[in-house]
Order: structure tokens, then C-alpha cells, then sequence
């Protein structure tokens, strides 16, 4: 029996297979053995069930890798699923009283006898808010009738 697989691999664009009179061409995982028995083709895990990942799956040579949003981290232990930053727990938030986490941001709040500014993290008492607008609109009405 010739051994095909010594000359070129038989032909094979990965593997090969030896056997009585014949040979077999196979591919590595990731891979699919073409239509001609010779090539392989990459299988595009994302195209069945997003690979199993719960946000974004690329495509890669043989395999495939799972991504997250900007705002989510990719899960170590199965390397598909994300879960959500808490953007609260690093101390950076800017928040000058409590930062709320939420899903993929987080919000500032104010104690009960406070108000949130526009800028959306720093706090005003609710009587001195009111003492603010009093001072701009009323007081220029006080002097253009004076």
C-alpha cells in the first residue's frame, strides 16, 4: 500500500488519514471538511444560536470569542454571558452624596431634604434653592419698578 498522505499531505488542508489503498482528509475543530473532501472551511460559530454568548459574538479563524457593551464585563467562568459594571463601587463616580448602580450606569441622589443640581451630581438644600430663584426673579422685578 502507498502511503499518501507523505506527498503534499494527499491533498489535505489539514489532516490525513493513511488507510488500506485510500486515505481521508479531517479538519481541527472549528473546521469543516468541504464539499471537494480536501479543504476546510471555518465554521462560523455565531451563526447558530450567537454562539451562546448573551451579547456579541465575533467570528474568529477555528473559533469564536463572546464581547460585552462598553459598559458590562465578560464573564471569567464561562466566557459568554456579561454582567453589569458597578460604576458605584470604584469611588470615581463624581456623585457628591449616594451613586445608585444601575444597569449599565448609575444615577446620584440627595438626601430627602436636598435637591439634585442639573449637573446631576452635586446636592442643594431645597430651601436654599428656593431662596436662589426667589433672588433671580424677583428681586430685578423690585428694582425695575424703583
Amino acid at each position: 500500500d502507498v502511503n499518501e498522505c507523505l506527498v503534499l499531505n494527499g491533498g489535505c488542508g489539514m489532516y490525513c488519514t493513511n488507510s488500506e489503498g485510500s486515505f481521508v482528509c479531517s479538519c481541527k475543530e472549528g473546521f469543516l471538511l468541504g464539499n471537494d473532501q480536501l479543504t476546510c472551511e471555518d465554521i462560523n460559530e455565531c451563526d447558530f444560536y450567537n454562539g451562546g454568548c448573551s451579547h456579541t459574538c465575533l467570528n474568529e479563524e477555528g473559533s469564536y470569542s463572546c464581547q460585552c457593551p462598553f459598559d458590562h464585563v465578560l464573564n471569567k467562568t464561562d466566557a459568554k454571558s456579561c454582567y453589569d459594571t458597578d460604576e458605584c463601587a470604584g469611588g470615581d463616580h463624581g456623585c457628591e452624596k449616594t451613586c445608585v448602580n444601575l444597569n449599565g450606569s448609575f444615577e446620584c441622589t440627595c438626601d430627602a431634604e436636598e435637591q439634585l443640581m442639573p449637573d446631576k451630581k452635586t446636592c442643594t438644600s431645597q430651601s436654599h434653592a428656593q431662596l436662589s430663584f426667589f433672588w433671580v426673579l424677583i428681586i430685578p422685578t423690585i428694582f425695575v419698578y424703583t
